[in-house]
């Protein structure tokens, strides 16, 4: 097998192995809360509205109207954390990505934060802002991160909803959500197992020779 066929090949078959290590698990609910933690702060003062929705809100056309998502009704004193663990290999990049989605009832100095921790580390973020009232408008958005895991081992992810105290101290609106959730490896990551696996078949090919 030439050089360049064995490197396809070492990197088509490592690709499944890496997959598998960085799974996110029932990411996008279509399971429910399975393989998902909720955990509410210690710190907080109220009880946050949180949970599921089949079908968020079937408008504006945005990637989370017709599909399963977790939301959260965050505000100040009332915060949700959506957490997951999961096997990552030390050293490789991984690439986070997930929908979000945001609506409000009425205008708000704070449309909330949401933000993805691995291990205390934070890896992206997004803040809706100022909010303008638009009955069941939602506004979408695209999250993304990179990640390089410092060993092999469990690692946990943490989603993060907060919110101010927005206008008049209300606390239950506007409402997030997220879903699709993924985290796989980087290509360059499966290049470099690839060209990895290739030095150690010629490595074994040429002693094979010397013998």
């Amino acid at each position: 097998m030439k050089p360049i066929s064995l490197l396809i090949f070492c990197i088509l078959s490592l690709s499944p192995v890496f997959q598998s290590t960085a799974q996110i698990l029932n990411g996008n609910f279509a399971d429910g809360l399975n393989d998902w933690t909720v955990v509410l702060p210690a710190s907080n003062t109220y009880s946050p509205g949180y949970g599921l929705t089949s079908s968020i809100l079937g408008l504006g056309g945005g990637p989370l109207a017709n599909a399963p998502a977790f939301y959260a009704n965050a505000g100040g004193g009332s915060e949700v954390d959506l957490t997951q663990s999961f096997f990552l290999s030390g050293g490789h990049q991984y690439s986070f990505s997930a929908s979000l989605a945001m609506v409000s009832d009425s205008n708000n100095s704070d449309g909330g934060t949401v933000s993805i921790y691995l291990n205390q580390s934070l890896i992206s973020s997004h803040a809706f802002g100022a909010v303008s009232y638009a009955p069941s408008t939602p506004v979408y958005v695209a999250l993304n991160g990179i990640y390089t895991a410092p060993s092999s081992g469990t690692e946990t992810l943490k989603i993060a909803f907060t919110r101010g105290p927005g206008v008049g101290g209300v606390y239950d609106t506007p409402t997030d959500y997220i879903g699709d959730i993924q985290m796989v490896p980087e290509p360059a990551t499966l290049a470099l197992a690839g060209v990895g696996g290739l030095s150690v078949l010629w490595f074994r090919r040429r002693q094979n020779k010397i013998l």
